[in-house]
């Protein structure tokens, strides 16, 4: 079950439920400029020692064949090993001839009972020594043995659960082909180190996105705590409080109304269809009054307990002291008209609906994923 999204959780508990969009009220106002302060007054330029040249004398020029500073070398990557031992006649390429040749000897090699074919078994011994070894901040045997399994099910189409000299053929072909980029059967160190270098910066962006999604998660935390797609009153009224108590400027632990109609947002923020300025701060206002209970002007968090209570009652709507994803939509959409009878035709045109907040973009599909190149090499397999 998705979970629900936090911000509108907050949203629909500090706005009054007539205010259609949450994204004009939550914008903070911009931080105070400071104040300008006396200049300081003007430091003199210091004086040249005794001998040395005037000020804008430019520097004496390198004597002509003496380098200014050591040339920067960039050393490029070490070639796989098995790429050395391919290239038989030592011409800094592999034919495709050479490639299917090597790669077909590791069929012999796996193909333990000797009839021809590879059970997953026998596939499998690719993940351990001495096709694979246990490397310092490499993939683990698990992780291996997972990798293999995939490539595996992959190369048997014929889905017999074994696979045949054909059929490792025929993927060490279109294995090779991923290599030679510009198609005429043989892979140069060039390209090799191409592919390598488009490899590497695939799993470096990986790497970035995922600390980046963490990072989010460290930063953000998620209403639903423990995770099984539904908020129970405990987390809706944690979450919320919190959020709300972020509004408390001066951290005497209490929201004052000033503080509060910060959600109103900026005055020049005034998107289509939505509330103005004003009309937000009125609207804030009266929501302001309706939680505190007390009439002091401040809200406490005993007061924001018992509004989100009450909150939390509305949206659960069969009453099992629980948010589903599906009662907290019912509440976004407000009340449905009913729908009219099958073959029934409605007397005059539409009336057009009322403006509302624009529907929250669907995440972007994943992109498709792959095998790294040269995955039936030992060395070649899954990185971490």
């Amino acid at each position: 079950m998705n979970k629900i999204p936090m911000n509108k959780i907050i949203t629909m508990a500090v706005i009054a439920t007539s205010l259609s969009s949450a994204a004009a009220l939550a914008q903070q106002p911009p931080s105070p400029q400071p104040k300008p302060g006396p200049s300081a007054p003007p430091q003199t330029a210091p004086q040249p020692p005794a001998g040395a040249p005037p000020a804008g004398t430019p520097p004496a020029a390198t004597p002509p064949g003496v380098p200014s500073a050591p040339p920067q070398i960039d050393t490029p990557p070490p070639l796989p090993e098995w790429f050395t031992e391919m290239d038989v006649n030592k011409d800094g390429a592999v034919t495709r001839e050479e490639f299917v040749t090597v790669r077909m000897k590791l069929f012999d090699q796996l193909d333990a009972n000797k009839d021809g074919f590879l059970s997953k078994e026998e596939f499998l011994k690719l993940a351990e020594p001495p096709f694979s070894q246990d490397t310092p901040g490499g993939p683990p045997l698990d992780q291996r043995r997972r990798f293999y399994e995939a490539q595996f099910n992959q190369i048997d189409t014929n889905r017999d659960s074994k696979l045949s000299r054909e059929e490792v053929q025929v993927f060490v072909n279109l294995n090779f082909n991923e290599f030679d980029i510009d198609r005429d059967n043989r892979v140069t160190e060039a390209e090799l180190r191409m592919v390598m270098q488009n490899i590497e910066e695939r799993r470096r962006r990986t790497e970035e996105e995922a600390r980046r999604r963490d990072d989010a998660r460290r930063q953000s935390p998620e209403i639903d705590r423990n995770n099984d797609g539904l908020v129970d009153q405990q987390e809706f009224l944690e979450f919320n409080i919190a959020g709300l108590m972020q509004l408390d400027a001066d951290k005497d632990g209490k929201i004052s109304l000033q503080e509060y109609l910060v959600l109103a947002g900026q005055p020049n923020e005034n998107p289509p269809g939505q509330p103005n300025f004003e009309q937000r701060k009125q609207i804030l206002t009266a929501r302001f009054r309706e939680m505190d209970a007390n009439k002091d002007g401040f809200l406490t968090t005993a007061e924001l307990t018992t509004f989100l209570t009450t909150v939390f009652k509305r949206l659960d709507l069969n009453g099992d002291r629980k948010i589903s994803k599906q009662e907290f939509e019912v509440h976004q959409r407000g009340p449905q008209q009913p729908a009219p009878p099958q073959g029934a035709t409605k007397p005059g045109p539409a009336p057009a609906p009322r403006p509302g907040p624009a529907p929250a973009p669907k995440p972007a599909p994943p992109g498709p994923g792959g095998l790294p190149p040269g995955g039936l090499l030992p060395g070649t397999g899954p990185s971490r």
